[in-house]
């Protein structure tokens, strides 16, 4: 019998494993196991990454949608005809699964995302050709009972037994221990095994919690290695799931699932975790190079496979601008603690069909000429419940992209002479934590108080803050921690004091604020070379500190006397200079003891200015319309006191923001650091710099997000 399976896809990508990862032999067996598989191109690998370790086990993931279910359904029942091993019990009792998943008035209908199935591949074993099945749970069960009843409902079917009642007990312990954020996110049954012992994923576990989780279900062994290895690996993934065999007891062996969070493309702290677990013996530097050049996209052009019959198909009824493509991608890495035992590492990968549009591929962004002045339309007017919707979606986007720790994390410089890769969390974290303290959202207020304690609990013997823990502080970062603070109440705690002290000693004698002081450089950056330009007076630097009450005038009377003759504010970090020109229009408008009428007002009409017919500003490093710079523009015309002055550029802009806010509620990157090529040039406009952008979106859409909420809030409708 032939009909279209799995195989159609993995012979594209099975030639992309080599020997090191599979021997030839493996290659065949996985090859001639999809060949019997369904035809659904969402498939995985299991990986051991010691040296001699050469098992490659096989995945599908079967999804809640496009009739995925039904799909496996009536394959299994197809295969059933003419292959007796589809006959054995296991498979009937997966049908069931799939039939039931399938009825919307079940109970797990919505409380099932996926399924994966998972064949065991040792070469030395007879292949039963019974597959272990993971359950990945609705993440937006939240009710503990309706989330055991879904877990329970499928358990019972793929069994097709009651479970027993030492099991029963065990599970909902299990579940019933889970206090937010934590929740049980994946089951896994092990139908080729005889033993009534299930495999649980626990997320979003804080570190703090992981001992107290596990005693209270009566986890038999010390916690100590465990507790050591989660915050040890937090410092480099977003999240570490602790994975538990739990039976008539919880058993001793303990998986730790280390994972990144949006991982559209490669990210660079996987060259970090990486080089960690080749550096304590738990991957070679051959599999380390390989799984590095793994993620990207197969096409129908860069293949020499025959590419599957139905997926041309498919590509006849898609536009002509759909590119049908299979997705290379790393899931993440399982470590396996047993006591007594040293540590084991596999690493998990797969592909997934993709259709891919014009704007799929990065950086390809379409130059136009837009600089000069044009006239906006202002015919269309802003739709209220339109931009509650890209406020709620941005929060919702912002809330759920911390790590597990409660961090947000964005940007990646490359540091030391080996180049390790770092992500800012201090910075980023104080800077989004400040754009949701002024929403009136209650989960974005409590996510602001997090991101403040976080702050303080890092630095406990320091003043103040820096791009991340492993950087000495500086005074912008500092400001942005001060503003949250401000925003939160807390600009009188004792903290809080400390940090202004902190930044006080930035200040030059024309009251601008230099970003480092020179003792206190980073030299894991800068190394020896000189330091003058890191440590000079910075207008973007001094415009975050000048609408700090307590420390801010002398900063605006520098900006006051600063400001280019066009209006806007030179940037030192940044390559749009709207970011430091939004700030300082902002500090100047509420000083009310100075009269900064004229400044803001020039400001204004720069930034009138910088609105293109399309309602964006053009940014010339990003090469394209930027959500970051319009978000600043519009920040600055939402200060003029006449509001028929700027309406027709405001509201294209809020306009073309909304267009282009992306489905998961973010904004493209477009927030570019400006990374001078060294530590010692001033003006990094005449000199050679790098662009590091926010290439977790988290940068640009909390500025998007302020943009928008000081529209709603100023009623500029």
């Amino acid at each position: 019998m032939n009909q279209p399976s799995l195989a159609d896809y993995l012979q594209i990508i099975v030639t992309d494993l080599p020997s090191e990862i599979a021997t030839p032999s493996v290659l065949d067996r996985i090859q001639k196991l999809a060949s019997l598989l369904a035809p659904i191109p969402r498939s995985g690998f299991e990986i051991r990454l010691e040296n001699k370790n050469k098992q490659v086990d096989l995945q599908q993931g079967i999804s809640s949608k496009n009739n995925e279910p039904e799909i496996l359904a009536k394959h299994i029942a197809a295969m059933a005809e003419f292959d007796s091993r589809f006959k054995q019990p296991p498979w009937n009792y997966i049908c069931q699964l799939c039939e039931l998943w399938s009825n919307p008035s079940s109970c797990i209908h919505n409380g099932i995302t996926e399924i994966w199935l998972e064949f065991d591949l040792k070469e030395s074993d007879t292949q039963d050709f019974i597959p272990s099945i993971f359950i990945s749970l609705n993440p937006n069960l939240t009710d503990i009972e309706e989330a055991f009843t879904v877990t329970k409902t499928a358990l019972e079917l793929l069994w097709n037994l009651s479970i027993s009642d030492d099991l029963n007990h065990n599970l909902y312990r299990c579940f019933k221990a889970c206090v937010k954020p934590a929740n049980i996110s994946h089951i896994g049954v092990m139908l080729s095994r005889q033993a009534e012992v299930l495999r649980l994923n626990v997320s979003n576990l804080p570190p703090n919690q992981v001992a107290t989780y596990l005693q209270e279900i009566d986890y038999p062994e010390s916690t100590n290695e465990i507790e050591t290895l989660v915050m040890q690996f937090l410092e480099i993934v977003d999240d570490v799931r602790v994975c538990l065999d739990v039976g008539a007891a919880i058993h001793s062996q303990v998986g730790l699932e280390c994972s990144f969070r949006l991982q559209n493309e490669l990210e660079p702290l996987w060259f970090t975790l990486l080089d960690n677990l080749v550096s304590l013996g738990l991957c070679t530097a051959e599999k380390r190079k390989w799984l590095l050049s793994w993620p990207g996209y197969v096409t129908p052009i860069s293949t020499p496979q025959p590419w599957p019959d139905v997926l041309i198909a498919e590509s006849m009824l898609q536009s002509q601008e759909s590119l049908s493509a299979l997705q290379r991608g790393l899931s993440h890495v399982k470590l396996t603690c047993k006591p007594q035992c040293p540590l084991e590492a596999k690493a998990y990968l797969g592909f997934i069909h993709q259709w891919l549009g014009k704007n799929t591929t990065v950086g390809s962004h379409q130059a136009q000429n837009s600089l000069a002045c044009q006239k906006v339309d202002d015919s269309t007017p802003l739709d209220r419940n339109r931009l509650d919707s890209a406020i709620v979606a941005a929060t919702q986007f912002l809330l759920c992209s911390r790590n597990q720790k409660g961090w947000w994390r964005d940007f990646h410089l490359y540091i030391g002479i080996e180049g390790e890769v770092r992500r800012s969390d201090e910075w980023v974290t104080a800077y989004v934590g400040d754009a949701l303290a002024a929403l009136p959202d209650r989960q974005a207020k409590l996510a602001a108080q997090q991101a403040w304690l976080l702050l303080i609990n890092r630095r406990q013997s320091s003043p103040g803050w820096g791009y991340n823990g492993f950087v000495t502080p500086d005074a912008d970062s500092t400001a942005w921690a001060l503003r949250l603070a401000s925003s939160l109440g807390e600009s009188k705690s004792h903290k809080a004091r400390e940090a202004s002290e902190f930044i006080a000693k930035h200040f030059s004698a024309t009251g601008g604020i230099a970003t480092y002081l020179e003792q206190l450089a980073p030299r894991a950056y800068t190394g020896s070379a000189p330091v003058k330009g890191w440590c000079g007076v910075h207008a973007c630097v001094t415009a975050a500190v000048a609408s700090l009450e307590e420390i801010g005038e002398a900063s605006r009377r520098f900006l006051r006397d600063t400001q280019d003759d066009n209006g806007s504010w030179k940037a030192y970090w940044w390559y749009d200079y709207e970011y430091a020109t939004a700030l300082a229009a902002e500090s100047l408008a509420k000083d009310s003891y100075y009269h900064n009428d004229r400044q803001v007002q020039l400001a204004i009409e720069w930034a009138r200015r910088r609105i293109n017919s399309s309602g964006a500003v053009y940014s010339l490093q990003y090469g394209d319309n930027s959500a970051f710079a319009t978000a600043w523009c519009v920040r600055i015309l939402a200060l003029a006191e006449e509001r028929q002055q700027t309406i027709a550029e405001l509201h294209g802009a809020v306009n073309w923001l909304l267009e282009n806010q992306k489905p998961d509620g973010s904004w493209p990157a477009s927030a570019l650091l400006r990374l001078p090529a060294s530590a010692d040039i001033i003006d990094p406009d005449n000199h050679p710099s790098s662009a590091i952008p926010d290439d977790r979106r988290l940068f640009t859409t909390a500025t998007v997000l302020v943009a928008l909420s000081t529209v709603r809030k100023r009623c500029l409708l």
